[in-house]
């Protein structure tokens, strides 16, 4: 009898559409454990998604009083999580990562990373950067697929497409671009509103562009010697020379205190006049010499 109802109670429980197989055999430990280390990646990646999304979820003592399978207990204890433990202060967020350098690895590895980040991001919080040469990674793809996609008249674009929903490119660079780009890397301004320097006889000129930009004032020595607002520059030779005065330039600072100030003189709403003389070339070191 105790055998009959055993049966009878199997046979209750047994599945009795397609779908309810199919969920029963995905739900076994033996069929879990033949999905491979990429399952085991993706289930731990969707955990972390859900604290991400729902912070409010994240394990707290009360889960991990209770050992697995004493659903009595369990629900006592998921009780007085909810009476005694405070609601999370934490709010949903997202994870960026960074991919970079990828076209310097082999084809082949470059598509095992395009395909596990489609696979581990595909409804996950991720904002994924891709930094990459196209050409590179494009050939790659379509080497690594042994002309299955030319056979399809499919490119290596078509196919990064898919992937990579917001393209866009880094402009090349100016040489206006490059000295604001190293001024900020070594000062932390980017866009500077003086020039300073030492001239041959000691004096810290200072020459700094007013907030609003409509003019330009130069304080020597802080103003103990000499200041005022300058409306015009003059270069020759070596030699400085604005509405207030003149001084000497640097010799091993030419080059790059006349672009500094050249380009602080072009801030200045209107511009503010600069001129150097014909006979005075400014070569690529920044040097100033005569022809």
């Amino acid at each position: 009898l105790l055998t009959a109802a055993r049966s009878c109670i199997h046979f209750l429980q047994c599945p009795t559409t397609p779908s309810q197989k199919i969920m029963e055999r995905a739900n076994m430990a033996n069929f879990k454990t033949q999905l491979g280390q990429m399952d085991k990646i993706k289930r731990e990646v969707d955990n972390i998604a859900q604290l991400l999304e729902s912070p409010e979820s994240m394990p707290t003592f009360w889960d991990f009083l209770v050992p697995e399978g004493w659903k009595v207990l369990d629900f006592m204890a998921q009780l007085m999580k909810k009476v005694f433990s405070k609601p999370s202060a934490l709010r949903s967020c997202r994870i960026v990562l960074f991919v970079d350098d990828l076209d310097r690895c082999p084809p082949a590895k470059v598509v095992e990373v395009l395909q596990a980040l489609v696979l581990l991001s595909e409804n996950a919080p991720f904002i994924i950067f891709l930094a990459v040469d196209p050409r590179v990674v494009v050939t790659a793809i379509e080497v690594d697929n042994g002309g299955f996609y030319s056979e399809g008249r499919i490119s290596g674009y078509e196919y990064l497409d898919k992937i990579v929903q917001v393209p866009f490119t880094f402009p090349t660079l100016t040489s206006d671009d490059q000295r604001k780009l190293f001024r900020g890397l070594l000062t932390g301004r980017a866009d500077a509103d003086y020039v300073e320097f030492v001239d041959p006889d000691g004096d810290l000129c200072r020459y700094t562009l007013a907030p609003d930009k409509a003019e330009i004032t130069l304080l020597v020595n802080g103003g103990a010697k000499a200041q005022g607002i300058v409306t015009s520059f003059e270069l020759t030779g070596l030699d400085l020379f604005d509405s207030i005065g003149g001084t000497t330039l640097p010799y091993s600072k030419a080059g790059s205190l006349m672009r500094q100030l050249a380009s602080l003189a072009n801030c200045r709403i209107p511009a503010c006049p600069f001129t150097v003389s014909d006979y005075l070339s400014v070569h690529g070191d920044g040097a100033i010499v005569r022809r």
